[in-house]
């Protein structure tokens, strides 16, 4: 641990963040054409709800929550708070509390790779959050802290300012840098998503709307017209 606080990100456009929030984790991931999907185990507590933002990040020392303190009060409305615990999430860093301020503050929710507790209540208040276990233990708050800084976050590296999009399918991250490239291949992707679903309900095969028989005759692929015959 570097023991180190910056206390700004760089910050997408707020007009395209506003985009983002309109998409899906599906759809951003397939557009980005890099596979930046957070591990499965980072799961949602509330369904149905998706959250885009700029990542504030936390590396905060196992047993300890101070980093995510530091953060929260860095952090700016519409913000995503992404931080870690190390790999072995001994304590929570995540509770009611943090959840009261950080909705108080308006921060569009919260990715944790580590443990949380007071889950009932977080989920009670209607705040978004993604974490990777549920575990009641205290987190002392005096140890060395690292934020905003590249951290390792669902296995993946997450920057200061990188868009985290999150839904009930998990977390995709999108590089600052491309974050306008995958922004509008993935609203073209939604788009033709949407036309194709009028055929879909009127019974139409997905295989015929997407013309996978190309597929089958680029593979060489033998389509006989008749049965299996078992051998006797």
């Amino acid at each position: 641990m570097t023991n180190i606080v910056y206390r700004k990100i760089r910050r997408l456009n707020q007009d395209l963040v506003e985009r983002f929030r309109k998409l899906d984790v599906a759809s951003v991931h397939e557009a980005s054409g890099d596979d930046l999907l957070m591990d499965p185990t980072i799961r949602p507590l509330l369904e149905g709800v998706v959250v885009a933002g700029p990542a504030v990040t936390a590396r905060n020392t196992p047993g300890d929550n101070l980093a995510l303190h530091v953060a929260l009060d860095l952090a700016r409305p519409g913000d995503v708070l992404v931080m870690t615990t190390g790999a072995i999430p001994q304590n929570a860093i995540w509770g009611e509390n943090a959840t009261i301020f950080a909705q108080a503050r308006g921060l569009a929710g919260v990715v944790c790779d580590g443990a949380i507790r007071d889950v009932a209540t977080v989920r009670a208040a209607g705040f978004p959050v993604w974490g990777s276990v549920v575990f009641a233990r205290r987190s002392s708050k005096n140890q060395p802290v690292e934020v905003n800084v590249p951290i390792a976050c669902g296995g993946l590296r997450v920057d200061p300012g990188d868009i985290v999009v999150a839904d009930d399918d998990g977390v995709v991250v999108v590089r600052y840098a491309d974050a306008e490239r995958v922004l509008i291949a993935a609203e073209k992707k939604k788009a033709s998503e949407l036309e194709r679903q009028p055929l879909l309900h009127a019974g139409e095969s997905i295989y015929s709307v997407l013309g996978l028989d190309r597929e089958l005759r680029r593979m060489g692929t033998q389509i006989v017209d008749a049965e299996y015959e078992l051998a006797e």
